[in-house]
């Protein structure tokens, strides 16, 4: 089976624009979350949120609206993860093999929200035909392939928290079963008022901070942004002098079929996963050096997880 294999990363986060800024945060901890911008937040409970910050657009792409949207994210840390992998630019190669997989909670929710907040005084009653266009979750992908000509298969995940790791998962396989040579593949989320408003309904959301695994934890903090990883099989990155990473060994997919917002008590479907992807990578419970936990701060979760 080929190695599958990781050439470029980018990166759009509430503590740095671009992965060398939002890296740089990461390790100095710095806190993403401020007093929300976005919408009025003065009928709901919690006010803060981990929402973009000095985030400069300076590229045209059509049917955009002047606000910051998932599109304009998502092309931003495609750019940068595409630039890193030798990719931006060469043309040489068949488009026809190279695909996409985006994961996101809500798509362009945000935007659509004014849909549902018509102005009957104006003409069409205020209806957006650009917002409407930029609406369908599809159109994420739509744009990443005219702006940067790909022509191979592409995929939106719709499925919640998990969307960004269940397209890597579809371009992982891509890959394996050698029906194209390259995977652009990550996510993107803003923060839709539909969202927070769910989240601060089910009493989930932290009014400061983040703390999980912690006796005071309060909840979780919502925020937005995007992540792009640039996939390709290890014969073809080597073929054209990429550099490499990481490799992706494996992955697992699951689901507890549980309940609609709480995790099996015994975190069944967590540890199948874990176990599959353990499984598909050939390693042991004993090789695994770092565990990147969901981490949302909720009591059934950290009781989960832990």
């Amino acid at each position: 089976m080929s190695k599958i294999v990781i050439t470029g990363l980018g990166l759009v986060t509430p503590v740095g624009i671009g992965v060398k800024e939002s890296w740089e945060s990461f390790i100095q901890g710095r806190n993403g979350a401020n007093e929300m911008k976005s919408f009025d937040t003065s009928k709901y409970k919690v006010h803060r949120s981990c929402e973009i910050k000095n985030f400069q657009w300076d590229f045209e792409l059509e049917n955009q609206i002047k606000e910051n949207t998932i599109h304009k994210y998502v092309y931003y840390a495609a750019r940068e993860a595409l630039q890193e992998s030798g990719l931006l630019n060469d043309k040489k190669f068949n488009r026809e093999r190279f695909g996409i997989a985006i994961g996101t909670l809500a798509a362009e929710l945000t935007p659509f929200e004014r849909l549902l907040r018509l102005d009957p005084s104006k003409k069409d009653n205020g209806f957006d035909k650009t917002v409407a266009a930029v609406y369908p979750p599809n159109s994420i992908t739509n744009i990443l392939a005219q702006y940067f000509d790909f022509e191979g298969p592409t995929m939106i995940s719709l499925n919640a928290c998990s969307s960004g790791n269940h397209a890597i998962a579809w371009a992982y396989d891509l890959l394996v079963d050698n029906k194209v040579d390259v995977v652009m593949v990550g996510g993107g989320d803003m923060i839709p008022q539909t969202e927070f408003t769910h989240f601060h309904n089910l009493k989930a959301l932290a009014p400061e901070r983040c703390q999980p695994f912690d006796k005071n934890r309060q909840g979780l903090m919502i925020g937005e942004g995007a992540g792009i990883l640039i996939m390709e099989s290890y014969e073809f990155a080597k073929k054209r002098g990429a550099t490499i990473i990481a490799e992706m060994a494996g992955y697992g997919l699951s689901c507890d079929g549980f309940h609609m917002t709480a995790p099996h008590p015994e975190g069944d479907g967590a540890v199948k996963c874990m176990s599959d992807a353990l499984k598909m990578a050939s390693l042991s419970q004993a090789d695994i050096d770092y565990i990147n936990a969901h981490g949302t701060g909720t009591p059934h979760n950290d009781k989960t997880e832990t």
